[in-house]
């Protein structure tokens, strides 16, 4: 198990520390100190968060945040079309949530609600495919949020077909995105009911499913094997000539991780290694970052090549921000990356609230145009800035 990601993993750690620079950070997993003069504690639900901590130098106007959330989230909601519990309105709906626990705002929690009632709760056709498991991430945090847990059974037994199975977790979980869609709803599941079957075989999975898919040298993910190697064995190249890792592919990876360790157990077997790979990632992907804070589709070709992508660029930019809120990253290190990130993707909003420059559905790097959105990328968006949201202050209510 996790042969390849785990040594290369185990000789960093033994080389360095995974968190350079961030001199008040204890390593992952571990006991978490004060970030930026804030505590970093857990609410009475369970998620890990940073309270009392005063805005971070240079952080956005707040309002400026929910103003850009709000017009997103509006235009998005209007042109959704009918609900559906599959992963690109799953997303979305993942967003409101957190768009609801960082503003206060009842009209995303009344969205997401509605449209897991028009879902009669239910997780998606396939039992095995992680797709049909992230909407299970709305349906619990909701459950979480009010405490009525009279509608999460189908979520729980759809997790629970998945964990008795015999399959192989690479074969189930074969290509990145998965890292994003069930290992987060995992993790909540065991927070919501206490019962740790939940994530009493997740750490095998997650390495499983990982070892093959992320390159230690690049500190990336490739997206699937054959994003990994063509048929004879050689590495599939972008058109400018270099490994073509997917900036989305790789912002699913960050954002899960982060979305996962969120609520997995303190004493968990997999959070010292589950965060040692975030901090890996997170090293790795600000050096991509583009001047206009926008990370291209394709990581390692130049920025001036084309046009960034938002979709990946607010996943990227939700795991990153998460990671200082948490007391995982340094703000002094990595503050000014995320606003960058922010301040790209909110200029990519038109005065209608559509978000530009999202690369549809997919599998590689693919083109981009202004007109391009989609429900995740609107998602993806209402987790960044919820966790921009965090760095501006807390809110006036609190």
């Amino acid at each position: 198990m996790g042969r390849r990601i785990l040594h290369t993993i185990g000789i960093i750690l033994l080389l360095t520390t995974a968190f350079s620079g961030c001199s008040s950070q204890s390593g992952p997993g571990g006991t978490v100190e004060p970030v930026a003069d804030g505590v970093i504690d857990r609410t009475s639900d369970g998620a890990l968060v940073t309270t009392t901590a005063p805005p971070l130098a240079n952080a956005p106007a707040r309002e400026d945040v929910e103003r850009a959330m709000r017009s997103v989230f509006e235009w998005q909601f209007e042109t959704l079309g009918s609900p559906e519990p599959d992963w690109i309105q799953s997303v979305f709906m993942i967003g409101a949530v957190a768009a609801y626990e960082a503003t206060g705002d009842t009209v995303y929690l009344g969205a997401a609600t509605r449209w897991s009632i028009a879902n009669d709760w239910q997780l998606g056709p396939r039992e095995l495919h992680a797709d049909d498991h992230v909407s299970g991430q709305v349906y619990l945090d909701l459950a979480r949020l009010t405490g009525d847990m009279s509608e999460i059974a189908p979520t729980l037994d759809g997790l629970r077909v998945l964990l008795s199975s015999e399959e192989s977790a690479d074969r189930i979980w074969w290509w990145c995105d998965a890292l994003f869609m069930a290992p987060p709803a995992l993790a909540r599941a065991e927070r919501v009911t206490g019962d740790p079957e939940f994530v009493g075989s997740l750490f095998g999975m997650w390495w499983d499913a990982a070892d093959p898919l992320f390159d230690g040298d690049e500190q990336l993910f490739h997206r699937d094997a054959a994003a990994r190697d063509n048929r004879d064995g050689a590495p599939p190249l972008s058109r400018h000539g270099n490994r073509a890792f997917w900036s989305r592919g790789n912002g699913w990876v960050l954002a899960g991780i982060a979305r996962t360790l969120e609520f997995l157990p303190e004493d968990h077997e997999s959070r010292e290694l589950l965060g040692t790979v975030y901090a890996l990632m997170a090293e790795r992907v600000v050096e991509l970052q583009g001047e206009d804070g926008l990370w291209r589709t394709s990581l390692l070709d130049p920025p001036e090549a084309y046009p960034g992508e938002t979709s990946g660029t607010a996943l990227l930019c939700h795991g990153l921000a998460w990671g200082i809120n948490a007391g995982l990253l340094d703000p002094d290190a990595y503050a000014a990356p995320v606003f960058r990130a922010w301040d790209g993707l909110a200029a990519s909003v038109d005065g209608s609230g559509r978000l530009g420059w999202v690369q549809g559905v997919g599998r590689r790097p693919g083109l981009i145009s202004a007109e391009g959105s989609a429900p995740f990328g609107s998602g993806a968006f209402l987790l960044a800035g919820s966790e921009i949201l965090k760095l501006t202050g807390p809110r006036e209510s609190e």
